[in-house]
């Protein structure tokens, strides 16, 4: 709970992107009320004007796929963006091209 302050803290929330693969919406973890739930507040925190939530549909026609979580991360002091990748076997910082081995 305490991390899901910073979405509406004031005087300054952070911008949250997150663009969601269907299959997470599909995956049921616990029963149907606490999935219930779960939909009910991902809803409410869309409704957010900082929060931007997308669902990228198993139909998508480009071809991508989700198979790890990817972070864009906006370092406005240093005038500097940057993707981070994860996955079980390494994570990758893409813009320094460090590589780090888990």
């Amino acid at each position: 709970m305490r991390r899901q302050e910073v979405l509406t803290r004031e005087p300054d929330p952070i911008q949250l992107h997150v663009v969601l693969s269907e299959a997470a919406l599909h995956r049921v973890l616990g029963s149907p009320e606490i999935m219930r739930e779960q939909l009910e507040h991902l809803i409410q925190i869309s409704h957010l004007p900082n929060v931007f939530l997308q669902v990228l549909p198993f139909a998508n026609p480009s071809g991508i796929t989700v198979s790890s979580t990817v972070t864009l991360m906006h370092l406005a002091e240093q005038r500097l963006s940057t993707v981070y990748l994860e996955d079980l076997r390494c994570d990758v910082l893409m813009g320094t091209g460090a590589i780090h081995p888990l």
